[in-house]
């Protein structure tokens, strides 16, 4: 391969013209360096993946699951570096043609309705506000700077979307060796239909979809456990849905949690059934995208066992696939309460409503990297390569050969076929049995969450990457298949809505969202890194643009709807 390289009209080469070709130059030595020695390793690594349990195993250790992800790890690295290679130029551009206007006419429309005193960034994409501007912009203005308006500036090195991957992974495997003393609570979770219905009724077990999850928390509710003085019971506390295949010691990654301990919001990760290393399944209930019923009784086991506050500040940040449970969990909430408003309207009187559950608040919510329609997100044509190809043999291993005996005992036709799987949607698509439904069609219409956005009031922010392979940009511009919708696109019901704010930025792949905002020339080659609130002497980590976002927005909606914890 010859490399030819021709200078400007004056001779000279300016040193950031270079810098744009660092990225393809580095691609050119890593995958010559690297790549042979990492396939050396995916045979056996795959061979691990794909091995079948010993019948007399009961209990997953959380010594094999930490083995099974170290034997992933040269398999994903080198899918990861074929997908790079393989990455066409218009496939990792941050804008198309077709959008560019789109994106323009937005952010006009925006600017005059925001009345922030600084206009968007060259990291920003697009920005969709919901109706309520006057509250919105308060929150905005609320915030510590202009982040959220500005984006990401990828550093030079690591801005190609598979790129960011690498020092982002580094530092999860890192911290999951090192690892959070979280406080682990076990809580019991089934099927409650009296809970749907709002009966006033206690949740009545059914035996075959009973099981448990467990809540990890930092720092933990019992101070003997690990010495603060910065928190008590009434701490806010931001509750964590983990992403595919995650659990809290990667969900993926911790660093968020250490920049919520740093700014005094107590972490609780909930890891939902089939999540937690060490835990089989102990019925056949499991939903890849996870349960309302078991965030419903999550929520009241934290407020009546852990905080022992109903008005203790709580916020709801979903990760990726974690995002389906809680968007459409608080759709069914948010229309609780409106038809319970409108009880009380037309009775004059509370008395109707007095003794039914109370329904689950929170303050605001986030949704990091969802992927809006999840009957096509995973998708081969939207779930791109390497990555489905690369997840599906994971998730086969992880939620379907892990529990065989339990699933088989109630559907081993429905097993076979999940693990005859292509792809991610078609594991999703045969797995509905054991979410709790008939067929796919019934499990989308109950539990997409993009069948309630027009209808949520709890304040929602929803963060997505225009250069993101997993979940691509153009879903938030898909029209809605649903007639009630009347043929609007999910940004347009995202508009439709009052508190809820999507911003898409131009980089930041699928969650690492590296930054180098504010560095010297140096320095923009690199991800920029901050003192770890967990490791004081000397030690460093990422700095992701999308942690730090997420923890201003939840200072500043603190501060303008810190009254919905009185709901």
């Amino acid at each position: 391969m010859i490399l030819s390289f021709s200078l400007f009209d004056d001779g000279s080469l300016p040193f950031d013209y270079i810098l744009t070709l660092i990225p393809s130059l580095s691609l050119i030595g890593i995958i010559a360096y690297v790549t042979f020695w990492l396939l050396s390793w995916t045979l056996s690594s795959f061979l691990m993946l794909w091995r079948r349990r010993q019948p007399e195993e009961e209990e997953r250790s959380t010594s094999s699951y930490k083995s099974t992800a170290a034997a992933a790890g040269p398999t994903i690295l080198t899918l990861l570096l074929l997908g790079l290679a393989l990455d066409a130029p218009e496939m990792n551009r941050t804008t198309t043609s077709s959008r560019t206007s789109t994106a323009s006419h937005h952010h006009n429309n925006n600017e005059s309705s925001i009345h922030h005193p600084t206009t968007f960034g060259d990291g920003i994409y697009d920005f969709i506000q919901g109706h309520d501007t006057e509250k919105l912009s308060e929150l905005l203005n609320a915030m510590d700077n202009d982040d959220i308006l500005q984006g990401p500036t990828p550093p030079r090195l690591f801005s190609n979307r598979h790129l960011q991957f690498l020092p982002w992974l580094i530092q999860n495997e890192i911290h999951r060796q090192e690892g959070i003393p979280f406080e682990r609570h076990t809580v019991e979770v089934t099927s409650c239909k009296e809970w749907l219905d709002e009966y006033d009724d206690e949740c009545t077990p059914d035996p075959l979809m009973t099981d448990q999850v467990t809540l990890d928390v930092f720092p933990p509710f019992d101070a003997s456990k690990f010495s603060t003085s910065a928190f008590n019971k009434s701490s806010p506390i931001i509750l964590f849905i983990p992403g595919l295949r995650c659990y809290s010691q990667d969900m993926p990654g911790n660093m968020i949690i250490r920049r919520a301990y740093a700014e005094g919001f107590r972490s609780i990760v909930m890891n939902r059934r089939g999540h937690t290393p060490g835990m089989p399944l102990k019925a056949p209930r499991w939903n890849l995208f996870g349960d309302t019923n078991d965030l419903e009784q999550v929520y009241w086991y934290i407020k009546e066992e852990l905080a022992h506050d109903s008005r203790v500040p709580m916020f709801l940040h979903g990760i990726s696939s974690g995002t389906s449970v809680g968007v459409s969990s608080l759709g069914i909430w948010d229309e609780r309460r409106r038809r319970r408003q409108e009880q009380r309207q037309g009775s004059n009187t509370t008395s109707t409503t007095s003794s039914k559950r109370p329904i689950p608040t929170f303050v605001a919510s986030l949704a990091m990297v969802p992927g809006y329609d999840i009957s096509k997100v995973m998708q081969r044509d939207r779930f791109r390569f390497p990555y489905n190809q690369l997840f599906v043999p994971l998730v086969q291993d992880h939620f379907v050969q892990q529990n065989e005996d339990i699933l088989r005992s109630y559907n081993s036709k429905a097993v076979d076929r999940i693990l005859s799987a292509q792809t991610l949607q078609e594991f999703v698509d045969e797995s509905v049995v054991f979410a709790g439904y008939q067929n796919k069609q019934e499990y989308y219409k109950q539990t997409n969450p993009i069948n309630n956005i027009v209808g949520l009031t709890t304040p929602l922010l929803v963060v997505n990457a225009a250069d993101d392979p997993c979940c691509l940009v153009d879903n938030i511009y898909e029209t809605s298949p649903s007639s009630h919708n009347n043929n609007m696109t999910y940004a347009d019901m995202a508009r439709a809505s009052p508190n809820t704010m999507i911003v898409v930025t131009k980089t930041g792949t699928h969650c690492p969202f590296l930054d180098a905002a504010n560095a010297g020339w140096f320095g923009q080659l690199f991800p920029k890194m901050i003192p770890d609130p967990l490791n004081p002497n000397g030690r460093y980590m990422l700095d992701s643009w999308g942690d730090r976002v997420a923890i201003q927005y939840y200072k500043a909606a603190l501060q303008v709807y810190g009254d919905r914890r009185f709901l």
